[in-house]
C-alpha cells in the first residue's frame, strides 16, 4: 500500500533538494543574501525529511513484518542506493574534480576511502536502510516503545562526540572532519515517522507542540550564537527541522490525492531516478564553459532540469507499461 502523503512529502523535499543544489554550483552564496537563507534551510529541512518519510514507510514495509519476507527487499534497496551513490560519486571526481579515472581512484570511490560531494546523502540513505536490516528483529519486539528508544540512541549519539575519519564509521556515527551525514543522529526522524505511522498517520498536539520546542531552540542558538554546526552535527542543527517536517506533513496529507499536486506525489514517488540525474545533469553543467555564476541561471537551471527529468521518466514508465502490455498480451 502506498501512502500518497509521504510522496507529496518526498516530492516537496526533493524540489528544494534540486533547487539547493543549483544554488551551490551556480550562485555565488554570500552570508547575508536571500540566496544564502534559501540555501540554508532547505539544508537544515531536507535530509532529515528523508529520514522521517522513510521511518513512516519502514513501519509498514519492514519492520512489522517477518525477516524472511522484507530481506530480500532490503538487501535489493541497499543495492540500489549503493549503486546510486557511487554513480553520482563517479560524476562528481570526473566533472567537478576532474580527476583522471585511473585504478587508484576507482577504488578510492568503491571502498569508501573518501565521499564524493554532493554525493554522500545518498551513501547515508543506505546507511540507514542497513540498521533497519540489521536490528529489524530487535525493532519489531519493540513494538510501540521503538519510536522512544531510537529517539534515545539518536540523541545520545550526537551529544557523546566520537571523533572519527573514518568515513564507514562516520556514516553511521561520530564527527568527521569532512561533510558526512552521520544517520544514527538524524534517526531521532525515523523514530518520529515510526511514531507518526503507529499513529495512523495522526499529528497529536503535544508532537506538535514539542517539535515546535525543538525548532524554537534552534532559533534561539542561531540569534544568541549564530548559526549551529552542520557538520559535525549539533544538536540545535539536528532539531532545528521538527516544526518544519511536521507542517510538510500536514500540508502533504490536505493536498494528497488532489489533481494538482499528483505532479509532486509522481516525483516522491520516483524520488531517487529525480535527485541522482539532477546531481548528473549539475555536475556536468558546472563543468562546462556554459554554466554561469548567478541566481536567474540558477533558477532556469532549476525548471530545466526538473522539467527534463520528468520527461525522462515518463519515457521509462511508458516503456516500462509498453512491455508489460505486450507481455500479457500474446
Amino acid at each position: 500500500m502506498r501512502y500518497r502523503e509521504i510522496d507529496v512529502f518526498k516530492g516537496i523535499l526533493v524540489l528544494q533538494m534540486i533547487l539547493a543544489h543549483c544554488f551551490h554550483f551556480f550562485v555565488s552564496l554570500y552570508p547575508g543574501t536571500w540566496e544564502n537563507a534559501v540555501s540554508d534551510y532547505i539544508n537544515l529541512t531536507t535530509f532529515s525529511g528523508f529520514i522521517f518519510a522513510y521511518g513512516f514507510a519502514a513501519w509498514f514495509a519492514y519492520v512489522q513484518k517477518d525477516y524472511k519476507v522484507i530481506l530480500p527487499r532490503l538487501i535489493s534497496s541497499i543495492l540500489k542506493m549503493l549503486a546510486a551513490y557511487y554513480i553520482s560519486a563517479f560524476a562528481f571526481r570526473i566533472f567537478i574534480d576532474g580527476i583522471f579515472i585511473n585504478w587508484n581512484n576507482i577504488l578510492d570511490i568503491l571502498l569508501l576511502r573518501s565521499l564524493a560531494g554532493w554525493s554522500e546523502f545518498l551513501l547515508s540513505f543506505a546507511a540507514v536502510m542497513v540498521l533497519i536490516l540489521c536490528f529489524q528483529p530487535l525493532m519489531k519486539k519493540a513494538g510501540k516503545y521503538l519510536p522512544l528508544i531510537v529517539a534515545v540512541v539518536a540523541v545520545i549519539a550526537v551529544l557523546i562526540p566520537l571523533r572519527t575519519s573514518n568515513t564507514i564509521v562516520a556514516t553511521f556515527i561520530g564527527q568527521a572532519p569532512f561533510a558526512v551525514f552521520a544517520v544514527i543522529p538524524y534517526c531521532i526522524y525515523l523514530a518520529l515517522g515510526i511514531y507518526i505511522a503507529q499513529s495512523e498517520g495522526k499529528l497529536k498536539p503535544w508532537m506538535v507542540i514539542a517539535t515546535c520546542v525543538g525548532t524554537a531552540g534552534f532559533v534561539a542558538v542561531y540569534l544568541i550564537f549564530g548559526m549551529p554546526s552542520r557538520f559535525p552535527l549539533s544538536l540545535p542543527w539536528l532539531l532545528g527541522a521538527s516544526a518544519f517536517i511536521t507542517l510538510y506533513y500536514f500540508v502533504s496529507k490536505l493536498i494528497a490525492g488532489r489533481k494538482f499536486s499528483k505532479w509532486i506525489e509522481d516525483i516522491g514517488k520516483n524520488s531517487l531516478f529525480y535527485l541522482l540525474m539532477s546531481n548528473i545533469f549539475i555536475f556536468a553543467l558546472r563543468s562546462s564553459n556554459f554554466s554561469r555564476l548567478n541566481t536567474t541561471f540558477a533558477l532556469i537551471v532549476f525548471v530545466v532540469f526538473v522539467l527534463m527529468i520528468m520527461y525522462l521518466e515518463k519515457i521509462i514508465v511508458k516503456s516500462k507499461l509498453a512491455k508489460l502490455s505486450e507481455k500479457y498480451s500474446q
